[in-house]
């Protein structure tokens, strides 16, 4: 199981690295289109869960109001003073499969989905930032709604050879999302898996991204998320952690 408190002080250590970079070092021409690949990982909660990796390939367009990252697209619209307006849509990968471990056999496989949402962000200063955003289940897999509140850091300039962003947040989780999760229907009890028909759930978060430019048009991303379970996810039968640990690595070539 990963353990968030070594990599978050090798991460804040490296931060100090990253705040020496010269701001304008290495800097290129932008080029908004880029392709590449990306490995992410889940240390899933669930018990007797090994985790999940996935491989894929991705396409990305950064504009001046469109954003597009592989399963992630967003439109911005400056509402001045430092705030904006997003509207934003991404795929959302089903939680488990049934065969990832013993305890979830019987409960089906959990479908990929589209969630749709909106966002507000503000700008603290320079390097500080603070953002709220809501997504939505659009394709009927679980109707379920997640909000999401936090604050970043940012640390370099983001076409310096190194730059990163540290935050941190609560994810809150409607019934419906939280019964997706970790929920057991009725008819599925069985000896080891009571019936659990959860309410919604709230979960701390930290995460950092750290960005490196191998090249002026080479790209290399690290992506960390640590996220402590609330009791409603700890109380299932399902789940045998108390945190969840998220990652994503990219390489990518710009044109």
């Amino acid at each position: 199981m990963f353990k968030w408190p070594p990599l978050l002080l090798i991460f804040l250590s490296l931060s100090q690295l990253l705040h020496a970079q010269p701001p304008e070092g290495a800097r290129g021409a932008f080029r908004p289109w880029s392709v590449g690949g990306f490995v992410m990982t889940d240390s899933q909660p669930y018990r007797g869960a090994d985790g999940i990796v996935r491989v894929l390939p991705f396409v990305s367009y950064q504009g001046r109001a469109v954003d597009w990252y592989g399963p992630f697209v967003r439109y911005r619209h400056p509402l001045g003073a430092g705030w904006t307006l997003s509207v934003r849509g991404t795929l959302d990968f089903g939680a488990y499969e049934e065969d990832d471990a013993e305890i979830l056999t019987g409960l089906g496989d959990r479908r990929h989905t589209f969630l749709l949402g909106a966002g507000l962000e503000k700008r603290l200063g320079t390097a500080w930032s603070a953002s709220f955003h809501v997504d939505r289940d659009v394709l009927g897999r679980h109707d379920g709604t997640e909000a999401v509140a936090g604050v970043n850091r940012r640390i370099g300039h983001p076409r310096a050879p190194f730059s990163a962003n540290f935050g941190g947040g609560v994810r809150f989780q409607d019934d419906r999302w939280t019964r997706d999760r970790v929920g057991v229907p009725a008819d599925k009890a069985r000896a080891d898996r009571h019936a659990y028909s959860p309410g919604s759930s709230f979960h701390p978060y930290v995460s950092t991204m750290v960005i490196y430019r191998v090249t002026e048009r080479w790209v290399t991303t690290l992506g960390l998320r640590y996220e402590w379970l609330d009791d409603t996810w700890q109380d299932s039968p399902l789940v045998s952690d108390r945190g969840r640990l998220t990652s994503m690595v990219t390489l990518s070539r710009s044109f």
